[in-house]
């Protein structure tokens, strides 16, 4: 099922690009810093599920311990219809938001730029192709706000605001045939217009993004180096341009779905990376002047271990969120960097029923919250959010 989320334009666009975004998972994406907390578990109560088919939340952004975002989709016999919920300290409450597609509607990620202005961004379908698809809430409803949609198709994954004035968002688009560019879209105050891009192979995507000034921003994502490899994409924002930096690939396959930076000198990227069929957790860190691989757990039997989710709280601190399967079942992944390893942390509560996690955020406070779904007794997927405690 939270395949089905990644791969929703797999069904859509070319069948190159199908392939592509088959090696993606989840993606997830960065909140607010926050301060580190001292916590080694996980749970949390658990926000509603209206879909009688599949709830799923695939974005988290902390403004608080209780003023917590969450954004994703449902579905059952009216089609898919985008979720969001917020939560204010003592339980999640459901808000209505605009389903423009008559098929279709996903909310990938969410950023709260403050109390007042919070961006969420995915697609939404139309005949023959897909939209990008932004929402603004202002502090009483969401509000569909205008967006580029080059091509055919095209569709955000993440969104990342700097101030209420300067948000960035990031995705894919395609025509009806060949292969899907890079889509990067920025908010400068008065309207959101795509922004230049590389995209260095056949078929490329950005999953997610993150910014720690107006001069300073990551996106990160994959492409196809020759039609059937994929490689990590990292992409640099400098003030000036969008420029495409070195990533390492320690095995074939590699595709990054999320980045987090505490500073300029210091960020997290993760995702997976693939030999053969054995698919393991990918982590690659910035020092400040290159992307360096370091080693995280792949638990599981080796047959899709990823992650899709990372918070850079500061230099000795930073959270991982993902999945593992054993056989045919997928677990949540909750991984810690105490500032010289990566280890596993133990999850309670729903997350130990079969499901993953998408995302993660912090805020002040030391307030953090994941996001993804899980497999309730009945064989329905339920929305997930755990928080550190």
């Amino acid at each position: 099922m939270t395949t089905y989320l990644r791969l929703r334009l797999g069904r859509l666009l070319p069948a190159v690009t199908a392939a592509l975004l088959l090696a993606a998972l989840p993606a997830g994406h960065r909140s607010a810093l926050a301060a580190t907390p001292n916590c080694e578990s996980w749970t949390g109560a658990q926000p509603i599920s209206p879909g009688s088919e599949d709830n799923e939340l695939s974005g988290v952004a902390v403004r608080s311990p209780c003023d917590v975002w969450a954004t994703g989709f449902f579905s059952g016999g009216t089609g898919d219809r985008t979720l969001a919920e917020h939560w204010n300290g003592g339980r999640w409450t459901l808000l209505p938001s605009p389903d423009p597609g008559p098929a279709f509607n996903f909310l990938d990620g969410v950023s709260a730029a403050s109390a007042h202005s919070v961006w969420a961004v995915g697609d939404f379908s139309v005949v023959g192709g897909s939209r990008t698809l932004i929402l603004h809430w202002a502090g009483r409803a969401w509000k569909r706000v205008a967006s580029p949609s080059p091509g055919e198709f095209s569709e955000l994954s993440s969104v990342d605001a700097v101030s209420s004035r300067d948000v960035w968002a990031v995705g894919s688009s395609a025509p009806g045939s060949g292969g899907s560019k890079t889509l990067i879209e920025r908010w400068n105050g008065r309207g959101w217009r795509r922004v230049a891009s590389p995209s260095p192979g056949p078929d490329n995507v950005l999953d997610a993004v993150t910014a720690t000034s107006a001069s300073n921003a990551w996106a990160v994502g994959a492409y196809t180096a020759d039609r059937t490899t994929t490689r990590s994409l990292i992409v640099h924002w400098n003030g000036r341009a969008w420029r495409r930096v070195a990533s390492p690939d320690p095995l074939p396959e590699a595709h990054l779905n999320a980045v987090a930076a505490a500073s300029a000198s210091d960020g997290w990227a993760v995702g997976s990376s693939t030999r053969g069929k054995v698919t393991r957790t990918l982590v690659v860190h910035w020092n400040g002047r290159a992307w360096r691989p370091a080693a995280a757990p792949s638990p599981g039997d080796g047959t899709n271990t990823f992650l899709s989710g990372v918070v850079a709280l500061s230099a000795g601190s930073a959270w991982a969120v993902g999945g593992f399967r054993t056989g045919s079942v997928d677990h949540v992944l909750v991984l810690r960097w105490n500032g010289r390893i990566w280890t596993r942390v133990a999850v309670s509560g729903p997350g130990r029923l079969p499901g993953v996690l998408d995302a993660i955020g912090a805020g002040p406070g030391g307030a953090i919250w994941a996001a993804g779904s899980f497999t309730n007794t009945g064989g329905v997927s339920q929305a997930l959010a755990l928080h550190c405690c």
